[in-house]
């Protein structure tokens, strides 16, 4: 034990004291001891999850995620959804995390959320439905160096073959990606 310490400022440190301190906030709250709000506490779980999400406990993430996600606003929802899809994909939960990030989605437009979505179905090797929520994560302010750049290109690459084969086209409906239509290819003629 004389060679055991413990290192207050590492990274990895600061995660266990994050779940700790929400620990105590929820307990004290839940045992009326401290005047902590409810924001507070939901402030604390939120915390508590994200901690657990570094550390790679992707199961813990999800149930605590589940265990409060139906009390928090809107924002906050989206982004317990987009955390729940960061765990689901960690746990190869491919399409609940595809799930999880439309669901964020659709509560508030964010480019970190279809960047997320789109890593999840590149790695899919749905190179299509990748490059168009990438396109809109550009759209809505992320920079392509904001991307993960293997996966953009490639995805780009992808998407310019198929649409140059005539394949079919996907759009965006009520922000999830929809086949529109097949078409030929189509060939100029001079």
């Amino acid at each position: 034990l004389n060679s055991f310490s413990l290192d207050w400022n590492s990274p990895i440190m600061d995660k266990y004291l994050s779940i700790a301190y929400a620990e105590e906030i929820i307990n004290n709250y839940l045992e009326g001891k401290v005047d902590f709000s409810i924001d507070d506490v939901k402030e604390a779980k939120m915390s508590m999850a994200i901690a657990n999400l570094l550390l790679n406990n992707y199961e813990t993430t999800i149930n605590q995620i589940n265990s409060f996600i139906s009390s928090l606003d809107t924002d906050n929802k989206a982004d317990a959804y987009n955390i729940r899809g960061i765990a689901n994909s960690g746990l190869n939960n491919d399409n609940q995390a595809i799930d999880d990030y439309t669901s964020a989605i659709k509560m508030n437009e964010n480019p970190q959320y279809y960047e997320n979505r789109g890593d999840k179905y590149y790695l899919k090797s749905e190179y299509t439905k990748a490059y168009l929520d990438y396109k809109k994560a550009l759209d809505l302010g992320f920079k392509v160096d904001d991307l993960t750049r293997s996966y953009y290109d490639n995805s780009k690459k992808e998407y310019e073959k198929q649409i140059d084969k005539g394949c079919t086209i996907f759009v965006y409906c009520d922000n999830e990606i929809t086949r529109l239509i097949s078409v030929p290819s189509l060939k100029w003629i001079e």
